[in-house]
């Protein structure tokens, strides 16, 4: 089957078309200005999709105290590349619920930061007997959820070791978590 296509110049500017014989008028194409505008548009609502991902902080209690803050990070099983190990004093704080998480954090200190190696192996040693909050998270640069484990340490607790697996921002898989490392 041959489809022949024909063009006539009509007098406002606007070119009409005729398709095996049935007439199709075409819209003007933007153009300068206006063309910038619907592009500039586009990539907006396109960015802002981006923009709008859930980041979900949890926070959990590691029941038994521990000697040091070590153990392993994963993102969705993975070893996990870029993210950041922050230690907080004043843990209690994440437990009062008529606070907003911005006035617990203005009320606690940095005590300590580490990153993972390689292997998403962390430690940090030499912290005095006292009740941490030790976030997980990538400071921000998106993709992963944040996890807050709080711990007691104490020169007399075990040694267990922190196995952290976070999830993925707005992701169904299964809530950021902690284990002890090699618990089945």
């Amino acid at each position: 089957m041959i489809r022949i296509f024909t063009c006539n110049e009509t007098g406002n500017g606007q070119q009409s078309w005729k398709f095996d014989g049935s007439p199709r008028t075409l819209l003007p194409m933007p153009t300068g200005q206006a063309r910038t505008i619907a592009l500039a548009t586009t990539l907006l609502l396109a960015l802002t999709s981006f923009a709008f991902a859930v980041v979900i902080h949890d926070t959990v209690r590691y029941e038994r105290p521990i000697r040091t803050i070590s153990g392993k990070v994963t993102g969705g099983g993975s070893v996990m590349r870029v993210v950041w190990v922050d230690v907080y004093d004043n843990a209690q704080l994440r437990l009062d619920s008529s606070l907003t998480p911005a006035e617990q954090r203005n009320r606690q200190s940095l005590v300590t930061s580490a990153e993972p190696d390689e292997n998403g192996k962390f430690k940090i040693k030499h912290l005095p007997n006292g009740f941490y909050e030790v976030e997980f998270g990538n400071h921000g640069m998106g993709g992963w959820n944040i996890l807050s484990v709080l711990v007691s340490v104490d020169e007399e607790g075990t040694a267990d070791k922190l196995c952290v697996n976070l999830s993925l921002e707005s992701a169904g898989e299964p809530r950021s978590g902690v284990t002890k490392c090699g618990a089945k």
